[in-house]
């Protein structure tokens, strides 16, 4: 596999996973927000 091919994996890998933490973090903080609020 060359260089570039897996660094651009990694990349990706590296980028949809900040994504993902980014996206789950924000919908964990808004459902224990209105939790919160309830509570």
């Amino acid at each position: 596999m060359p260089k570039q091919i897996s660094y651009a994996s990694n990349r990706l890998r590296c980028f949809t996973h900040i994504t993902m933490s980014f996206i789950f973090g924000f919908k964990l903080s808004i459902c224990s927000e209105s939790r919160g609020s309830s509570a």
